[in-house]
C-alpha cells in the first residue's frame, strides 16, 4: 500500500527551509552594501563572504555528521537557534570581528541544508528525487524572494534596521522543527 504523505511535516519543512534560506541569502546579498555604507572596501566584503561560504561548506558536512549521531530534528533546530544570535552579531559587531562572526554565521547557516534534504526524502520516500529537488529549489526560490522583501524593507526603514529583523526568522524556523518527523518516521 502506498504510504501517506505527512502534510504537516512537509509544510513545516518547507517553512524551515524558506526561513533559513531567506536569512542566509539576504545576509550574503546585503552585507556588501552595509559595509560599503560604512566606507569599507569591496575587497573586505569579498573576503568576509569567501570565509562565510567556505565555512558554510564545512557546516554542511558537520551538520550531516552530527545529525547522524544526535538526530536530524535536534541538529536542525540547534543550528537555527544558534544562527539567530550569530546573524545579529554579524550585523552589529565591530567590523574587525566580521571575518570571525561571518565564519560562524556561514557554518551555522548551512549546517541544516543537507539535513533538510534528507528529511524531505524521508517524507516522500517513493519520490526522493522530487523531494531533493523540492527542498533545494525552495531554498533558492525563497532565498531570492526573501532578498527582495528585505530590500523593500530596507528602502523604507534603512538597511541595518531591515537586516536586524532577520534573526527572528531562524528562531521561528527552530520552533517549527518540533513539527518535523524524527529520523526514520515516514508517516
Amino acid at each position: 500500500t502506498p504510504s501517506r504523505i505527512n502534510l504537516m511535516g512537509l509544510a513545516a519543512l518547507i517553512l524551515v527551509v524558506g526561513l533559513r534560506s531567506w536569512t542566509f541569502s539576504a545576509t550574503t546579498t546585503y552585507i556588501p552594501l552595509l559595509y560599503k555604507s560604512w566606507d569599507l572596501p569591496i575587497t573586505f566584503s569579498g573576503q568576509v563572504l569567501f570565509l562565510m561560504q567556505a565555512t558554510g561548506a564545512a557546516g554542511m558536512y558537520a551538520g550531516g555528521l552530527l545529525a547522524d549521531r544526535l538526530g536530524r530534528r535536534r541538529i536542525t533546530a540547534l543550528s537555527l537557534l544558534l544562527l539567530a544570535p550569530a546573524a545579529y552579531a554579524f550585523y552589529h559587531s565591530p567590523v574587525v570581528l566580521a571575518p570571525f562572526i561571518g565564519m560562524i554565521f556561514g557554518f551555522l547557516g548551512e549546517a541544516s541544508l543537507p539535513i533538510t534534504v534528507v528529511i524531505g526524502q524521508e517524507l516522500l520516500p517513493r519520490h526522493v528525487g522530487v523531494a531533493s529537488g523540492l527542498i533545494m529549489g525552495l531554498a533558492f526560490a525563497t532565498g531570492g524572494l526573501g532578498v527582495s522583501l528585505t530590500g523593500i524593507l530596507a528602502d523604507q526603514w534603512g538597511l541595518l534596521p531591515s537586516l536586524s529583523l532577520l534573526p527572528v526568522l531562524p528562531l521561528v524556523a527552530a520552533g517549527l522543527c518540533m513539527v518535523l518527523p524524527t529520523a526514520g518516521t515516514r508517516r
